[in-house]
């Protein structure tokens, strides 16, 4: 398996772990930094770099680690995902998403949730993958 795969797959991982934590605490979305780091890595997917994937690669599974140890749930790590169909469509929005956020900011804990529950539903059903892109176009106009 590739970084970029590996590295999509640890989106995927750190989303349903920070999911999780959202669901299990109440009112709980966390700082700007995890949202960073999420547009970073996914600004790095377009670089064919082995370095610099391999870098966000291991921070973003260092997120995965911390949230779980820091909010008591589990760490997904392990998901492979597949990018097919709906979720194919809603990674190129989180992508679009995260390119936005590169410049707007990350303080906006609407998008990062979207964000967060989008990397999740990566690893879920098609339906719940096209329910998250249903909400993409509001969500990338809350960064214009």
């Amino acid at each position: 398996m590739d970084t970029k795969q590996q590295l999509v797959n640890a989106l995927a991982g750190l989303g349903s772990t920070i999911t999780e934590a959202m669901d299990v605490i109440e009112g709980f979305v966390p700082c700007g930094h995890p949202a960073l780091t999420v547009s970073n890595a996914l600004v790095a997917l377009d670089a064919d770099d082995d370095a610099a994937l391999a870098q966000q690669l291991e921070t973003v599974e260092g997120f995965i680690d911390h949230v779980s140890e820091n909010r008591g749930v589990a760490a997904y790590h392990g998901i492979e995902v597949e990018l097919a169909g709906p979720k194919a469509d809603l990674f190129a929005a989180i992508r679009e998403v995260g390119a936005l956020m590169q410049t707007a900011g990350v303080k906006n804990t609407q998008v990062n949730e979207w964000v967060y529950r989008s990397l999740a539903a990566l690893d879920s059903s098609d339906e719940k993958a096209a329910e998250q892109l249903a909400e993409s176009p509001a969500i990338k106009a809350e960064l214009l």
